[in-house]
């Protein structure tokens, strides 16, 4: 088996025996039906499909701190979390071709996954690592779409160029009119001195804010690693 190590899971709580498929190997449409449900239900409806009578009575007598202790070693064994699985399923669900177009070009194929040589956590690794050229990540990031370090590198350089420049012009001199830096994550073109702005709405000043404190470089930079945190 490519990922999780498992064929079953099995466990022997006070409230009766334990038998779980491994998640790394759910079938692709018993993921599907689960993504159908409310967010919050979904790990359960995943769990009624691959669980038999006896093992759901057994869950159901558990405690919740019982029940999480329980299904930690389930993902744990299996290489892929219950959570991780569901949030892997809405990026095939909102995200399929641009993913299809990435795995495509590492010689992979998304209808074969799960499999015995291609399963979800083999997935699920497979985002995690793509790179910021990917068809996915500029799908999903557009605005970090292509930037490199190198890029990142190269556009610092244009930038300190460009001020070497300026400092030599009448503009540089006055210290007026200094250039831009190039658009890229992260970096904000500052508001010249003595521009006239017009009051924008309290409304959307606050919505403006909630936005940038949601979607800061670093955040974005680090979101498909967080999109398989667990849970």
């Amino acid at each position: 088996m490519a990922g999780g190590g498992i064929d079953l899971f099995q466990a022997q709580p006070p409230s009766g025996p334990v038998t779980l498929p491994s998640l790394a190997n759910v079938p692709a449409e018993v993921l599907r039906y689960a993504l159908t449900a409310r967010e919050q239900d979904r790990a359960w409806v995943l769990i009624e499909q691959l669980a038999s009578p006896a093992t759901l009575d057994a869950l159901d007598a558990l405690s919740s701190s019982k029940l999480e202790t329980l299904f930690n070693g389930w993902g744990k064994a299996s290489g892929i979390q219950i959570g991780e699985l569901i949030r892997l399923g809405l990026i095939i669900r909102d995200h399929s071709e641009s993913l299809e177009a990435d795995l495509i070009n590492a010689g992979l194929r998304l209808r074969h996954c799960p499999s015995d040589d291609f399963n979800w956590r083999d997935l699920m690794i497979f985002i995690r690592f793509l790179p910021v050229t990917s068809a996915l990540f500029s799908e999903m990031f557009p605005d970090q779409a292509g930037w490199t370090r190198e890029a990142l590198l190269m556009a610092d350089q244009v930038d300190a160029l460009r001020i070497l420049a300026w400092q030599k012009t009448k503009d540089g001199l006055k210290g007026r009119n200094a250039p831009d830096p190039i658009p890229r994550p992260g970096v904000t073109p500052p508001q010249r001195a003595g521009s006239k702005t017009k009051a924008a709405p309290l409304s959307e000043v606050r919505a403006r804010d909630a936005r940038r404190h949601a979607t800061t470089p670093a955040e974005r930079k680090q979101e498909l690693n967080d999109v398989f945190g667990s849970g």
